[in-house]
């Protein structure tokens, strides 16, 4: 919990210290057309002799810019082994449409789903509409936030199912800094069930990213996920540490 209130802490002060700067209306859109932007990228280690252990993440995350309306679409894919015990077999998949009803507030809905062998989650299914509101929008600078309504289903290996109705919040945030050469990035998705506040979930992504060539960027990441209502014999939180060669368009 500390480890999740730090990071609560470190996102509330990146939208009061940056936000406070939104009235220049830093947002640049297309005038006309789409533009596409995005991301594949790939991590993972083989090792064979005293220890026998692989692992592999694949993530990759498009997005399709209108003057009036934008389109992401995401996924991620985790799996590992050691010595022959598997210690991750996971993935998500997601897609998000913003309506911009000014050049800053905006309008949309979200869909996730998700599923994790290891934390004998079957499947988790989230949608939901939002309001979010975009402070800066540059090759440089993003940020943005946006809070709503989202309604969730889920199935066990245990055969337990939940269905419920929860508040969502999420930030999204990049910077260049250092002539560009480097950019930080941090992400987060919070939902809180409105008839059990205790059962919350709360993922997190915070790292950095560095080129390697014209189209080439590496990358060193942290997640960090916490459901406070796990099923019977699962641990609350979960880290990992990936370092990912990608390609950006």
């Amino acid at each position: 919990m500390k480890a999740l209130s730090k990071t609560l802490v470190t996102s509330s002060l990146i939208l009061l210290t940056t936000g406070s700067f939104a009235l220049a209306q830093d947002v640049v859109t297309p005038k006309k057309g789409t533009e596409w932007s995005g991301r594949v990228n790939l991590g993972g280690f083989v090792t064979d002799g005293n220890t026998n252990k692989k692992a592999l993440v694949v993530d990759g995350r498009t997005e399709a810019r209108q003057k009036d309306n934008r389109y992401t679409f995401g996924g991620e894919f985790r799996f590992a082994e050691d010595n022959g015990e598997t210690t991750e077999d996971e993935y998500e998949i997601y897609a998000q449409y913003d309506r911009f009803l000014t050049k800053q507030l905006f309008t949309g809905v979200r869909t996730e789903y998700e599923s994790d062998d290891i934390d004998e989650l079957d499947y988790r299914l989230s949608v939901g509409p939002f309001v979010g509101y975009q402070f800066y929008e540059k090759k440089t600078l993003n940020l943005s936030s946006r809070i709503g309504l989202e309604y969730i289903t889920e199935e066990y290996a245990n055969g337990d199912s939940e269905d419920e109705t929860a508040f969502s919040w999420g930030v999204n945030y990049d910077q260049k800094i250092i002539d560009e050469t480097l950019q930080l990035f941090y992400k987060h998705e919070l939902s809180t069930p409105f008839d059990d506040t205790e059962g919350f979930l709360f993922d997190a992504e915070t790292g950095v990213r560095f080129p390697i060539a014209k189209v080439l960027v590496g990358s060193a990441q942290v997640d960090f996920d916490w459901d406070n209502d796990p099923a019977p014999g699962v641990e609350e939180g979960d880290t990992k540490y990936s370092l990912k060669l990608g390609y950006e368009f």
